[in-house]
């Protein structure tokens, strides 16, 4: 809310009186422009570089907007390819084989990635073998996978063949128990079928561009990450009591399998390090996530779950100066439902992001905020007073109270400019409508005499603090983009 209340100075001036000034014995004045600055929401959130963005809602309202990086997992890191099976022994015509897919893991049906499959037959006597190879599970556009080789052995000289690597990209494979069913049949010149003294069959590694199946319970650690929130990051008091803050959880889904989170934490941390444990049924109960049905392979879909003050503690934790959002999610798939069925893509993925929305339409309690820059009054050695002249613009609904403060090099602080603890601004005044119709305005001059000045004058930096308070209205405030603070402030210096 009060990002924009930060005082940037915008000119300063350094005057070296031997060269600029021909001085006379007679006094002399000189003018010194020391900042001027116009302040509002959307121009501070290109100063404060937020990570997000800052919204102005359709009633005006300014909303900032955290996010967190996208956390996206993919279907290859949840169901990594099968292992692949090499120089399997065929010892009978017919052989069943099992996919060493995991073994509660039930496969129904699948359409093969980028796999090879190859044969290696042998025989022991001279002659001429013709063999047929056929995997009745596997297909291609509604035909059977089925291979022929021949072994020519007449002149001894070709015991073996093997056939190289066979893609079957794109074959549909419908197994039973996850069991791939293989028949041979070999005939000799006499026409005679017979089993070969040698076969093997082999795979590289399994990948899917879709599997059906039924899929057991498992969890899966999806990388949580942290949101920092700067937007608190100039206070150094008081904090704000947000009227609606909001932690937006959106999930992309496009597994076709009930998913259901687990959120092992989503904590706030104040800037002074404080953890405080969001609490919320959502949370206790786990979310389930939305997922395509096997009709709608291909598509995602999108689940959004927003903690806000009617399902969580979020308000009373935004009131601490929230510094961070951290957050680790699990995904539980299929939990309590292993019978259900359901599938995968190769480019099936979970997409999680977390947001923090921040309507600025609340109470501020004490805020304090404070701006410095360096300042060198080192070449005025001869110094009769120094006036200080201010023109404050306050188009904000909120008291303030403003300080300068001369520092030394190590910023412990040599001496203050306004007496009775700062200078008070009346709040800006608000129409029938709710919104601010005139600004409050003051002028003014502080006087500083060589005795204040002598002690100032060896500050090697000055520094602005505004304090800001509505806890004494009885309704929140609404800060709006059209809200600004206006300060311009110079000097009078008389030289001796």
């Amino acid at each position: 809310m009060v990002a924009l209340c930060l005082f940037t100075f915008m000119s300063c001036t350094d005057i070296d009186l031997d060269q600029d000034f021909e001085l006379d014995t007679s006094e002399v004045e000189l003018a010194v422009p020391l900042f001027s600055s116009q302040m509002s929401i959307p121009a501070i959130a290109d100063v404060s570089k937020i990570n997000g963005n800052i919204e102005i809602l359709q009633d005006g309202t300014i909303q900032v907007n955290y996010r967190g990086d996208v956390v996206e997992q993919s279907s290859t890191q949840i169901f990594p390819p099968i292992p692949g099976i090499f120089d399997l022994p065929i010892i009978d015509t017919v052989q069943s084989i099992q996919l060493p897919a995991n073994a509660q893991d039930q496969i129904s049906r699948a359409v093969i990635g980028d796999t090879n499959i190859d044969f290696t037959f042998g025989i022991d006597a001279s002659e001429l073998v013709e063999i047929e190879v056929t995997l009745p599970e596997l297909s291609l556009n509604g035909e059977v996978f089925r291979r022929t080789f021949t072994i020519d052995n007449r002149n001894g000289d070709q015991s073996t063949i093997a056939s190289g690597l066979i893609s079957i990209e794109d074959h549909t494979l419908l197994p039973s128990n996850n069991q791939l069913t293989l028949r041979y049949r070999a005939i000799d010149e006499q026409g005679q079928s017979m089993i070969l003294p040698m076969a093997t069959i082999g795979f590289d590694v399994f990948t899917f561009n879709y599997v059906e199946g039924i899929f057991a319970e498992r969890t899966f650690d999806i990388k949580g990450d942290i949101i920092t929130i700067d937007l608190f990051s100039k206070w150094i008091s008081g904090g704000v009591d947000f009227k609606d803050p909001k932690v937006t959880l959106v999930v992309d889904n496009s597994f076709g399998m009930p998913t259901k989170s687990k959120v092992n934490f989503l904590d706030i941390i104040t800037l002074e390090g404080e953890t405080l444990n969001l609490e919320s049924s959502l949370l206790s109960n786990g979310i389930e996530f939305e997922y395509p049905s096997i009709e709608e392979a291909g598509s995602v879909k999108e689940t959004t779950v927003i903690f806000d003050k009617t399902n969580s503690n979020i308000q009373a934790l935004f009131s601490e100066k929230a510094g961070k959002v951290s957050y680790d999610i699990d995904a539980l798939i299929n939990e309590g439902r292993p019978q259900d069925p359901g599938f995968l893509t190769d480019s099936s993925f979970f997409r999680i992001q977390v947001e923090v929305n921040l309507p600025i339409d609340g109470k501020v309690n004490d805020l304090v905020l404070q701006e410095t820059t360096d300042l060198d009054l080192s070449s005025y050695d001869e110094v009769a007073s120094m006036e200080l002249d201010h023109i404050i613009s306050n188009g904000f609904p909120m008291d303030m109270v403003i300080q300068v403060y001369f520092d030394d090099a190590t910023g412990m602080e040599l001496d203050s400019l306004y007496d009775n603890g700062g200078l008070a601004i009346d709040a800006a005044s608000l129409g029938q409508d709710g919104l601010v119709n005139n600004s409050s305005n003051i002028e003014g001059t502080t006087m500083i005499d060589a005795i204040k000045m002598e002690t100032i004058k060896n500050a090697k930096s000055i520094r602005v603090v505004g304090r800001f308070d509505t806890q004494l209205y009885n309704d929140p405030v609404r800060l709006l983009d059209i809200y600004n603070l206006d300060i311009t402030m110079g000097a009078k210096i008389k030289l001796q």
